[in-house]
C-alpha cells in the first residue's frame, strides 16, 4: 500500500493539465504525465488505463485505472465540497439524482391513552420528490507557457482556480435570494421566496426577530452571511461596550450556538448583505458525474454571457486556441437541491453593522 504525500487534489489537477498540454489526446497525455511525474505516478497510471483494452485477466486489474481516475476526481470535488456551503451543512437530506422519492408531506402523531380508551388515529401524506441532474460547467482557456511550466506553483495555481471557480457559482446559486432557477439548467436558491425581515441596524435585535420569524428546527439550522457581515456583528458591543457576539467573525463562527458558515458569494451591497438562517434538514441536496475535457484545436466566443448555442445560432466573435497559443479546459459536473419543506429558510435583509 502506497501513501501520497501530495497534497489534495494533486493527482486530478496533473491529470487535468496533461490533457490540456496534450489537446485532449488521451495516449499523448499519459506520455506527457509519464515523462513529468514518473511512469508509476497516478496522472500515468490513469491516462494510460483510459487507452487500454479490456480483457479477463485473472488477476483483476482491468478497470482500475477508473477506480483510480473516480478517486481522484472524487477527492478533487471533495475539495469543491468542503469549502462550499452545501459541504460544510452537515445533515442535508440526501438524494440520488433524477431518482424518484417518496417524502413525506405530513408526518405521524403520537398519543397518550389512558387505559381502555380508544387510540386517536393519524393520517400521513407522501408525495413523489426528484432532482433532475443539472450541470456546471467551468471552460477555462490557459496559456501554454503556464502549462508547460514545470515549477509545481503552477499546478496548485489550476487547482486552486477550478476549486475556487466550481465553489464560487454553486454558492451564489444556493443562496442569493434574486436567484428564482431557470427550467432545466439552474436551482432556485433556498432563498428565493423565503421569509424576510428588514435589518434595523441593531444585529441583536434582527437575529432575535429572525428566530421569531423562523419556523424551521433551529437544532440543524445554519446562520449564512457574508464576511464583512460576519466582521460587523463580531464587532458589534452593548451599551456597557462589550462586545455582543465575540464568537463571530469574518471565517464564521457561532450565535446562540447555532454555526455562523461565511461565503464571499453571499449578495452584500453598499445597503447591506442578507443573513439566511437555514434548517439544513429541509434542503435536499444531490451530486452526480463528472467529466474532464479539452483542445488546443477548437475556436472559443471569449465571453461569460456567450451568444451562441445550437439552439438559437447567433454569430459572435472567436478566438482560435492554436492561433493563440491557447488551451481550453473544461470541467462538468452535476449537482442539485431544493427546499423540500417550507419554512426551512428565514433570512434578514440589509444588513449592515459596524
Amino acid at each position: 500500500m502506497s501513501v501520497s504525500l501530495l497534497p489534495r487534489g494533486t493527482t486530478f489537477a496533473r491529470y487535468c493539465a496533461s490533457i490540456a498540454r496534450c489537446g485532449g489526446n488521451i495516449q499523448k497525455a499519459a506520455g506527457d504525465a509519464g515523462s513529468r511525474y514518473g511512469d508509476n505516478s497516478a496522472p500515468a497510471m490513469i491516462l494510460r488505463g483510459a487507452v487500454g483494452a479490456g480483457s479477463t485477466r485473472p488477476d483483476g486489474s482491468w478497470g482500475s485505472a477508473l477506480a483510480d481516475f473516480n478517486l481522484a476526481a472524487a477527492e478533487f470535488f471533495g475539495l469543491v465540497r468542503e469549502s462550499s456551503l452545501l459541504g460544510r451543512m452537515s445533515g442535508l437530506r440526501r438524494m440520488p439524482l433524477g431518482v424518484q422519492v417518496l417524502r413525506s408531506t405530513a408526518g405521524a402523531s403520537a398519543y397518550w391513552v389512558a387505559s381502555g380508551k380508544s387510540k386517536p388515529v393519524t393520517r400521513m401524506s407522501f408525495a413523489r420528490d426528484a432532482l433532475p441532474p443539472l450541470k456546471i460547467a467551468s471552460l477555462s482557456v490557459l496559456t501554454k507557457e503556464l502549462l508547460f511550466n514545470a515549477d509545481p506553483a503552477s499546478e496548485r495555481y489550476i487547482l486552486a482556480d477550478m476549486v475556487a471557480a466550481a465553489r464560487e457559482v454553486q454558492d451564489l446559486a444556493f443562496v442569493d435570494p434574486a436567484n428564482s432557477g431557470v427550467a432545466e439548467e439552474r436551482p432556485a436558491s433556498v432563498t428565493n421566496g423565503a421569509t424576510t425581515i428588514a435589518a434595523t441596524g441593531d444585529p441583536a435585535a434582527d437575529i432575535a426577530a429572525l428566530i421569531a420569524a423562523f419556523p424551521g428546527d433551529l437544532a440543524s439550522a445554519y446562520f449564512v452571511m457574508h464576511p464583512t457581515t460576519a466582521a460587523g456583528i463580531g464587532l458589534s458591543r452593548d451599551s456597557g461596550g462589550s462586545f455582543q457576539f465575540a464568537d463571530v467573525g469574518p471565517r464564521g463562527g457561532a450565535i446562540l450556538g447555532i454555526p455562523v458558515l461565511t461565503s464571499r458569494m453571499v449578495p452584500i451591497d453598499s445597503n447591506g448583505g442578507i443573513i439566511a438562517l437555514i434548517d439544513a434538514s429541509g434542503i435536499a441536496f444531490g451530486e452526480g458525474g463528472s467529466e474532464v475535457r479539452s483542445s488546443d484545436q477548437a475556436s472559443i466566443e471569449m465571453s461569460d454571457t456567450p451568444g451562441g448555442d445550437s439552439v438559437t445560432p447567433t454569430g459572435s466573435s472567436m478566438v482560435s486556441l492554436y492561433q493563440t497559443n491557447s488551451t481550453a479546459l473544461l470541467i462538468e459536473f452535476e449537482t442539485n437541491w431544493d427546499r423540500v419543506r417550507p419554512g426551512s429558510v428565514a433570512l434578514i435583509e440589509g444588513a449592515a453593522y459596524a
